[in-house]
């Protein structure tokens, strides 16, 4: 990803993905050594993310190529109108709506 997405060369990236590695996997190895008394909890908790993370981004992928392929935009009516068919949907340009949250 560092080296597809954004320009960091590979000597970069390297060193930066494995000091994330080497602390990642010494968190892990500190829940390992105390699972059967509760380092289990936040595997667990880390896994129920993950499945949310995950199903979230197939949903959003899903949603995408059905629209691509009737070649129209996603509006929130489509989303939303089956459940709230009574309801307007006003949209904000974003900029509108940062203003309109700084506010309260």
């Amino acid at each position: 990803m560092l080296c597809r997405r954004w320009p960091w060369s590979t000597f970069v990236a390297v060193p930066i993905g494995a000091l994330f590695f080497i602390v990642d996997i010494s968190y892990f190895s500190a829940n390992l050594i105390k699972f059967t008394d509760g380092g289990w909890v936040p595997l667990l908790i880390a896994a129920i993310i993950l499945v949310l993370f995950c199903s979230w981004a197939l949903g959003r992928m899903d949603v995408r190529a059905f629209y691509r392929k009737d070649k129209r935009h996603l509006t929130p009516e489509d989303l939303l109108g089956k459940h709230y068919p009574n309801q307007n949907f006003v949209l904000l340009p974003p900029l509108q709506l940062t203003h309109l949250l700084s506010k309260l």
